[in-house]
């Protein structure tokens, strides 16, 4: 410690801020546990456009359809695609393009998910250091409180 005495209203700030890290950290896995199930629902549809993109005309091919469901079709190599863009937008694409659509999406959220696994750790790491802070503080304020009762 620092040689200065610690008071019952420093180790309750500390307290505060470790309840707002929780409240933070908690949020942030919101997010990151909706992204890993996002990435997972591209990786499905980048697996789906790429069955349908080695599909020779007029043979049937399993298209996943999530949930580990498939579904038998036949496919011209030449259909499109649609791509939904958000906000009810979606637009008609041939299977190259939606494939890149994609891959392009998946590298955006794996970049997103990166940053918030890391802000996670930076934000549990700090909460650590807190707890370590506020348990000594705690044991000095008891010091204070068993000396001066001597």
């Amino acid at each position: 410690m620092s040689g200065e005495k610690h008071t019952k209203e420093d180790l309750e700030k500390l307290l505060a801020e470790i309840e707002t890290l929780k409240t933070e950290v908690t949020g942030y896995s919101e997010q990151e546990s909706y992204s890993r199930a996002t990435l997972s629902e591209y990786g499905l549809a980048r697996d789906g456009l790429s069955t349908l993109g080695k599909a020779k005309k007029g043979r049937e091919t399993l298209v996943p359809l999530g949930g580990m469901i498939m579904i038998k079709a036949k496919v011209d190599p030449k259909d499109k695609v649609i791509v939904g863009l958000g906000h009810g937008v979606s637009v008609e694409k041939d299977k190259k393009d939606a494939l890149a659509w994609v891959e392009e999406r998946i590298s955006e959220l794996e970049n997103s998910h990166s940053q918030i696994v890391t802000r996670i750790g930076e934000m549990e790491r700090r909460m650590a250091e807190l707890n370590q802070r506020a348990q000594a503080i705690y044991l000095e304020i008891q010091d204070q409180f068993g000396e001066g009762q001597n």
